[in-house]
């Protein structure tokens, strides 16, 4: 069973400094002009399923903190970036959150695990840009 995005949410995110975006199952087509923030869509969402990239590169000139949010099946995986903080979450359906610290490069394994990607997906479609 293939799981579908239903939204995005970036806040402080490259050049987005409040985004939101729903999708629908199935194709969707972005279109924007030049500079207009498309790519940084697949980089966020490449943020949360891969923990890339890594550092602060992703981090607006807006100030403040960052974070980027899916839903997917109803839940929520989140990746903020605070002044000293740095972490991942799971919000549950019942809104239970569950918080991941110190996961170094890579990605927690509960949130891999859910999210389930076909590898190499997510560098594939950057690799095309």
């Amino acid at each position: 069973m293939s799981k579908h995005i239903k939204s995005l949410m970036m806040k402080n995110f490259v050049s987005w400094q409040d985004g939101f975006i729903k999708f629908d199952p199935g194709v969707n087509i972005i279109t924007g002009k030049n500079d207009s923030g498309k790519t940084s869509i697949i980089r966020a969402i490449n943020l949360i399923a891969n923990n890339r990239p890594l550092g602060e590169e992703y981090r607006s000139n807006w100030g403040g903190n960052t974070s980027v949010e899916i839903n997917i099946e109803n839940k929520v995986i989140g990746r903020n970036r605070f002044n000293n903080d740095n972490l991942y979450f799971l919000m549950h359906e019942n809104g239970q959150i569950d918080e991941f610290r110190a996961f170094g490069k890579g990605v927690p394994e509960e949130i891999s695990q859910f999210i389930n990607f076909s590898g190499g997906f997510i560098p594939m479609c950057l690799r095309s840009l």
